[in-house]
């Protein structure tokens, strides 16, 4: 980030990602798709890999296939593992 700032490049955003917990139980990511235009998929990665519930860290692993929902427009990401410590 330090080299984007150097070469006059603004960092790349932080996407707000907000954890769910479900009414039957586990959670899932939701993201808004305008807060994840112009992120890499790494980027987006570090970002979900940062969050955490009960203290453990999400992986890639735990991680279901994403849904598309439009109004507004944006991403549910299940989490396969996520009531596990």
């Amino acid at each position: 980030m330090t080299r984007a700032i150097e070469s006059g490049q603004p960092p790349a955003p932080i996407p707000r990602l907000k954890i769910t917990s479900l009414v039957g139980g586990g959670h899932e990511i939701r993201v808004r798709q305008s807060e994840i235009d112009g992120l890499t998929m790494s980027e987006l990665t570090a970002a979900i890999s940062a969050l955490r519930i009960g203290g453990r860290r999400i992986g890639p692993d735990d991680l279901g296939p994403s849904i598309e929902k439009f109004h507004p427009h944006r991403w549910v990401i299940p989490i396969k593992n996520g009531d596990s410590e």
